[in-house]
């Protein structure tokens, strides 16, 4: 009965262990792959204003629909 004990604390130990590690690595692939987009797109003026711009009408649209719509309490 203990040998169960021990397998049921090695496999909690290992994924408390695992999830993390796969979370940090996961989450600096993803902040890499970021960072290689936005030079990019940086390195024209042209593109960069397309962003400004896009993520400004984004801003617009999104308040628009929340003034519209309300909170939901």
């Amino acid at each position: 009965m203990t040998h169960l004990y021990v397998q049921v604390i090695a496999v909690a130990v290992g994924l408390g262990v695992c999830i993390p590690l796969f979370g940090l690595i996961f989450d600096t692939l993803w902040a890499l792959a970021a960072d290689s987009v936005r030079g990019w797109l940086a390195r024209t003026p042209r593109r960069m204003a397309a962003v400004g711009g896009t993520s400004g009408l984004m801003m617009i649209g999104l308040g628009t629909s929340l003034a519209f719509t309300g909170r939901k309490d």
